[in-house]
């Protein structure tokens, strides 16, 4: 139990509590995306969920090369909402009466998390272009870049599966 609540005095304070953040929720993708895969059946889905471990993994490193520059402390803060998404697709992973469900379910999840890591990697360029941390913004935007690729490649993959899981339950 805390006993005593930090204040966020500023802008640079709130920039590292949310890299602490975004490097847990990295670790936790980075961890549990393997239990995606195994659960997956549709094999672009499991190429492109094992390629998103591999993001994560690459993505954490340079949070933590970021977090070494700005403060001196790089332990990440556990992001529940992480382990929160993860929950939900194991339920529903579980949950699925068929193959193309599970695939459906597990799909819905792995584009949530996207967005959810969309949304962290946008914040925080904003937060590093006013802060002018322009090392930090280029290695962001990297992180984006690649973010918003896999959620391209998960929104081609949601044409098909779930036409393809209309037709079959």
């Amino acid at each position: 139990m805390k006993m005593m609540i930090e204040k966020i005095p500023d802008l640079q304070s709130l920039y590292i509590q949310e890299l602490r953040l975004l490097l847990s929720a990295e670790e936790t993708i980075a961890m549990k995306s393997l239990f995606l895969h195994d659960a997956a059946v549709d094999e672009e889905l499991r190429e492109v969920l094992n390629t998103h471990w591999q993001d994560s993994e690459r993505q954490a490193g340079r949070l933590l090369e970021m977090l070494s520059r700005v403060s001196d402390e790089s332990q990440p803060i556990k992001c529940k909402t992480a382990y929160a998404l993860f929950d939900e697709a194991e339920d529903l992973a579980r949950e699925a009466a068929h193959e193309s469900v599970r695939n459906t379910a597990l799909l819905a999840v792995a584009r949530r998390i996207k967005h959810y890591e969309l949304s962290f990697y946008e914040t925080l360029c904003q937060f590093a272009m006013a802060l002018g941390r322009d090392d930090d913004l280029r290695l962001l935007e990297e992180s984006f870049r690649e973010e918003r690729e896999v959620a391209q490649q998960l929104a081609n993959i949601a044409t098909r599966i779930n036409t393809t899981t209309k037709k079959v339950v």
